[in-house]
């Protein structure tokens, strides 16, 4: 296995350990990880001129405990979840290849750093930041247990029992159940689709077979 190379399992760990550590007390779905960042980790976040300069949304420069993100990015509002989860992807590549961005502090560092690994290592790097980074944002057991509720909301409002929808109303509600949480957790739909399969997969379960756990629930941000 390259040196690179994270299970999944290995990286919900990760992820669980740093959501104990800086996302216990937070009573709302929505992960504050502008604050996870920042106070957390002691990691300034500062816009730049990135796209319009080098053609990049954000790197992280650990030689001054900075993540760089691009200032268009920052300042638009419509952009707000691309945002989070390009922040919480640059705190996994801190988190997870530190060895490599360690002395990265201008963006000609960062490019340097990115030429010292092979292409397949690159992607490894990517891919295993774009998993955590949405461990991070949807915590599992809070993540899943609110998939839970809005199916239940969704079943008692058309009458139906769970385990008499047919596959095209499991479809349709699926659909229905990632908009809703799209919202709660503030990410694109994309990540979310992605990290409701992962749960999904890990506790080898699928949303349509699993109880409700009302311990994990939180609230909407209003």
């Amino acid at each position: 296995m390259d040196k690179y190379e994270r299970t999944l399992s290995q990286l919900q760990k990760i992820g669980d350990e740093i959501l104990e550590k800086h996302n216990k007390n937070n009573s709302y779905y929505e992960v504050g990880i502008e604050y996870i960042i920042e106070a957390g980790f002691g990691i300034h976040i500062e816009a730049e001129p990135l796209k319009e300069r080098y053609g990049v949304e954000a790197f992280p420069a650990i030689g001054k405990s900075i993540i760089y993100i691009d200032i268009s990015l920052m300042d638009d509002s419509r952009q707000e979840r691309r945002y989070r989860f390009t922040l919480a992807e640059e705190l996994a590549h801190i988190i997870l290849h530190s060895d490599i961005y360690k002395e990265v502090k201008t963006f000609n560092d960062y490019f340097k750093a990115e030429r010292s690994i092979s292409e397949d290592s690159y992607h490894r790097l990517d891919r295993n930041a774009k998993e955590l980074a949405g461990i991070i944002l949807m915590p599992r057991y809070t993540f899943i247990n609110r998939a839970i509720e809005i199916r239940n909301d969704l079943c008692r409002s058309k009458a139906k029992d769970k385990n008499s929808l047919t596959d095209i109303e499991k479809n349709k509600a699926r659909n229905q159940i990632v908009r809703i949480l799209m919202d709660d957790f503030n990410v694109n739909q994309e990540p979310c689709e992605i990290r409701l399969e992962r749960i999904e997969k890990g506790l080898n379960c699928s949303l349509f077979e699993m109880s409700l756990d009302k311990s994990f629930l939180k609230k909407r941000k209003p």
